[in-house]
């Protein structure tokens, strides 16, 4: 029996469980089987068994009823249906309820008429597809929605609409590139497409494209080039042409822009004015930057990076651990991994233990790469804040063997880097040698930007300077 109930009633924040709460039903079985799931939001939800125990339903009838309460659920939560239910599924990141959705209503549109209907279908699609976990995002799929609008559009707009839709597909490219290490080959590849949409720009550019030109061009300098620097200045120059021209960017691309923007600010040391406009983006975008994972955990280590503990804290249990209790893909990866950072910060080993186990339960190592290499840095960190830095250095090894083996088909030169210093430093505390200024500055060279609060953990575990206790 699929989750598509448990999991929408575990993620919706305040505001639509309060919708929830109102949800007017016939009968009271069906009233207790809503406020059991309602009730039970934040901890462990009941088992399919348990419930039939409490409701004293059997099989057949518990399927009829969650069939019912999800009905109910959508209709309190999307009332306009159809592309308003399409929107509130893709921005909660619920990939199965989504698609599910997504194609019964795609056999519904085809059997319209008009090109108004099919073209607002599409364009929908094609947006809210793209906001999915990156590892589920289904390139084929997403050409496959851009075409399929594109055959909506008049001749007059066309040219200029293929390549708005170019250029959007080409920024998801980009982020499943970095996240999965692709060597240059494939880099190449993107910067080739990027150069032939570039080049099919009419002069003088519309302005949609010129917009959307430049903030593409700020994605690919910050992931393929790692330029921050350059990715700032088109960014800017996207953002420059905006006043006055806010309907060019729809809010997710607004907020993305925006985002994008702050972690410019990250990877180039500037934490303080990363954490501004982080704070900034999410007041100013709630609806599309509370349900991103990536976006909040970049907040939460920036909050460590600047010693705000508690705020960290808070966001982790306000933000990311309904995904944790969803299993929902990406997610839920992203969400323990925000954790184990916590708790070694703060001190609480056997928490960040814990949530090391539920991180690889969650890895996806066909995917994310990145995320797999972070993982085994932060087991070692692990271990040398309990101070058994013999197991930390095994654990050095077999990730330099690891990287290795990566390194002939990923681009992982960078953190080959890491680990090596790691080793370096891990056999001097073995030694109880204590750091050296020239050893900080070292660290402090070589884990910068997203790396710097895995500097910071590297520091304290070599002197097993352990923080308080939350």
């Amino acid at each position: 029996m699929k989750n598509y109930l448990e999991k929408l009633i575990k993620v919706v924040n305040e505001e639509d469980w309060q919708k929830l709460k109102k949800i007017d039903l016939k009968t009271s079985k069906l009233k207790d089987y809503l406020n059991l799931l309602l009730d039970n939001r934040t901890h462990e939800l009941p088992s399919n068994k348990e419930i039939r125990t409490q409701l004293k339903v059997g099989d057949n009838l518990h399927r009829k009823m969650k069939s019912v309460l999800l009905t109910k659920t959508y209709e309190a939560l999307a009332p306009e249906g159809g592309l308003q239910l399409l929107d509130m599924l893709s921005r909660y990141r619920l990939y199965e309820n989504f698609t599910r959705e997504l194609e019964r209503q795609e056999k519904t549109i085809s059997k319209k008429k008009t090109d108004k209907d099919k073209g607002d279908f599409y364009y929908t699609a094609f947006h809210d597809f793209r906001r999915l976990p990156y590892s589920m995002v289904n390139i084929t799929k997403l050409e496959e929605y851009g075409k399929k609008y594109l055959k909506t559009i008049e001749p007059g707009r066309l040219e200029e609409e293929r390549i708005a839709v170019g250029l959007k597909t080409i920024a998801i490219k980009i982020i499943q590139s970095f996240f999965h290490l692709e060597k240059s080959e494939t880099s190449t590849d993107i910067g080739k497409e990027l150069k032939e949409l570039k080049k099919a720009i009419s002069s003088p550019a519309p302005l949609q494209l010129e917009i959307l030109l430049n903030y593409i061009l700020g994605i690919y300098y910050f992931y393929i080039d790692r330029n921050p620097d350059k990715s700032f200045e088109h960014l800017t120059k996207s953002k420059a042409l905006l006043p006055g021209n806010m309907e060019v960017l729809n809010s997710d691309e607004h907020a993305a822009l925006e985002v994008f923007v702050a972690l410019t600010h990250y990877q180039s040391n500037r934490f303080k004015e990363a954490i501004q406009t982080l704070q900034t983006v999410q007041k100013l975008y709630p609806e599309v930057i509370d349900t991103q994972t990536h976006v909040i955990n970049r907040l939460i280590e920036l909050q460590l990076i600047d010693d705000n503990i508690s705020e960290a804290k808070w966001l982790l249990d306000n933000y990311l651990r309904k995904f944790i209790d969803i299993e929902e893909n990406d997610t839920a990866e992203i969400a323990s991994i925000s954790y184990i950072k916590y708790y070694l910060m703060a001190g609480d080993l056997d928490m960040a233990y814990s949530y090391l186990e539920k991180a690889r339960k969650f890895l996806n190592k066909k995917f994310y790469l990145g995320h797999d290499i972070e993982l085994r840095m932060l087991e070692i960190f692990y271990f040398m804040y309990m101070g058994d830095y013999a197991f930390a250095k095994n654990l050095i090894t077999r990730g330099i063997k690891f990287l290795h083996e990566k390194a002939k088909e990923k681009e992982v030169k960078s953190a080959l880097e890491k680990f090596r210093l790691m080793q370096k430093l891990c056999k001097m505390s073995d030694k109880n040698k204590k750091l050296t200024q020239a050893n900080i500055a070292d660290i402090r060279r070589i884990f910068n930007g997203y790396a710097y609060l895995h500097g910071t953990l590297l520091i304290n575990g070599c002197n097993k300077k352990m923080a308080a206790n939350p």
